[in-house]
């Protein structure tokens, strides 16, 4: 009877220790898994960041051209009003000199 008391007892530390063993692996893992969640979230965190500021450089990049071209098409309209102004006042001269 005690050798299988002994026997008996011996099964039950052999099953507890490999239910702690389970349990402690299913920890780590659960732990291993929390880790991988948070450092995937940082890395989102830090993509949308980066595609943020790349957003907001193409949109400064985006200005500064509108700025540039609406410059041009004012400096283009002042030219072509100048060569205007300038081509009607030979033209009335022109016309003034065929009447002297």
């Amino acid at each position: 009877d005690e050798m299988m008391e002994i026997d008996r007892l011996r099964k039950m530390q052999h099953y507890e220790k490999r239910e702690m063993e389970r349990q402690y692996k299913q920890v780590e893992g659960a732990n291993i898994i929390k880790k991988q969640i948070n450092e995937n979230e940082q890395r989102r965190i830090l993509e949308d960041e980066k595609r943020e500021q790349e957003k907001l450089a193409m949109l400064r990049y985006l200005e500064k051209l509108q700025k540039q071209w609406y410059q041009r098409r004012v400096r283009g309209k002042r030219l072509s009003e100048s060569r205007g102004k300038r081509t009607r006042r030979l033209h009335i001269k022109r016309l003034r000199q065929r009447h002297i």
